[in-house]
């Protein structure tokens, strides 16, 4: 689904010439039709990317999963095309996973595999720096030429904040990262949804090493709260609404009794 418009130039080179529908992996050329092709995919990968990370021990949630459409698949023919599916997009997963164990979780590298994982059935650019400048909401975002030297700034200094990170100051330090990030726009597309990967995963880092864990529960915000809050942090450099939103998404759990508070 094209998200943003080219500002520089009359044609996105993403996509079909003379048409303004992104290239895509099935070949459609009706946004319509790209549109719901693309929010089947990415509501099932987020779904299942929410799911596991929506407790301390995504490894756990993992295993569960398996066992769960594992014991599901005897039952009928789509169960067991369904178990094929899911068993896929846990494995991407485990990918995620394990790339943290080797790399920064303040890199490209991170954000990239979760564009890619999130977007890589349906672009052939997901998981790529963008290439060209591009605007939306009239909003225009990093110049492409400048992304990589801007994402280095940026890591630098959320690694900074999150060394010095205590628990009343997660919901400031998330909106700032955010926003940071989301005007760097480092993706042709699926920069927010990304990004709010992205937001899970810093805090999956922070609970290895903290006593009093935290988790994002986006389900708790409305989706056009959210959507506001990142336009006007986007146009203004203001991020007192997006704070307020991961406010109200932050679940602190008892780490000896695993509840949530």
């Amino acid at each position: 689904m094209q998200e943003n418009s080219n500002l520089f130039e009359k044609h996105s080179m993403y996509c079909y010439e003379n048409e303004d529908v992104l290239k895509n992996n099935f070949d459609l050329h009706d946004n319509d039709s790209l549109a719901k092709k693309e929010a089947e995919i990415c509501g099932n990968k987020l779904f299942v990317f929410n799911f596991v990370f929506n407790d301390i021990d995504p490894y756990k949630r993992i295993e569960d999963l398996k066992k769960y459409f594992d014991i599901c698949k005897n039952y009928s023919e789509d169960l067991k095309k369904e178990n094929e599916y899911v068993q896929t997009i846990l494995k991407e997963i485990e990918k995620i996973l394990d790339l943290l164990k080797v790399k920064s979780v303040f890199s490209f590298e991170v954000i990239s595999m979760l564009n890619s994982y999130l977007l890589k059935d349906i672009y052939p650019f997901a998981g790529e720096k963008r290439w060209e400048d591009t605007t939306k909401y009239n909003i225009t975002y990093c110049r492409a030429s400048y992304i990589s030297d801007q994402l280095e700034r940026s890591f630098k200094q959320i690694k900074e904040k999150f060394n010095n990170l205590d628990i009343e100051s997660i919901p400031s330090f998330l909106a700032e990262t955010y926003s940071d990030l989301h005007i760097i726009h480092p993706f042709r597309e699926g920069n927010t949804r990304a990004l709010k990967m992205y937001m899970k995963l810093l805090m999956y880092k922070r609970n290895q090493i903290e006593e009093s864990p935290c988790l994002i529960d986006y389900s708790s915000i409305e989706d056009n709260s959210m959507k506001k809050a990142i336009i006007v942090s986007d146009y203004t450099a203001d991020t007192r609404l997006l704070e307020n939103a991961f406010r109200d998404s932050l679940i602190r759990i008892n780490k000896k009794k695993g509840q949530k508070k």
